[in-house]
């Protein structure tokens, strides 16, 4: 089980084909290209059986949107997208850090009061409790609604790709 929350995949059953699939994603995902402005809801690429995509920002200032990547694999009668949505990596790290720092000042406040250490002498030990305030304030305010945000940009684009696809979440 994962603790860090950076991804989730989504398994759909779907009876379009793969063209067809690609071509309803084609309608709503634009080429990732430099200096252009995008128009459509997601940017990205896409092959023939896989594809990458972010939703663009618009109106909504979530930076943190999840990276999407799929896979289509093809069967007699049904098709099986693949999905998984992925923080991007530069979130894993900001939500690491903090948390590392947390935990570096529990161990340091553990080591003071298992040795017995003078809080009036232990000035180094408090320092890096000081220090690793402002990591988990950052945690606290900024970073954890990034991560709402996350989920709730994977739970939309879930039911959008329902939509779209006729298909079918598999458990």
């Amino acid at each position: 089980m994962k603790f860090s929350p950076n991804a989730k995949t989504v398994i759909f059953h779907t009876s379009l084909t793969a063209s067809e699939i690609k071509e309803q994603l084609q309608k709503i995902v634009q080429d990732a290209t430099v200096f252009v402005k995008i128009e459509k809801e997601y940017y990205g690429t896409i092959s023939s059986d896989e594809f990458k995509i972010t939703r663009t920002q618009g109106t909504n200032r979530n930076s943190f949107y999840p990276v999407i990547k799929g896979k289509i694999t093809s069967s007699a009668d049904q098709r099986i997208v693949t999905v998984s949505f992925r923080v991007h990596k530069l979130l894993r790290v900001l939500f690491w850090l903090p948390a590392a720092n947390f935990i570096l000042m529990l161990i340091s406040i553990a080591y003071n009061n298992l040795s017995g250490t003078d809080p009036e002498n232990a000035g180094w030990d408090y320092f890096l409790i000081v220090l690793a305030a402002g990591p988990v304030f950052m945690l606290i305010i900024f970073l954890l609604p990034r991560i709402f945000g996350f989920f709730t940009s994977t739970s939309d684009t879930i039911a959008q790709f329902k939509k779209i696809w006729k298909a079918e979440e598999i458990k």
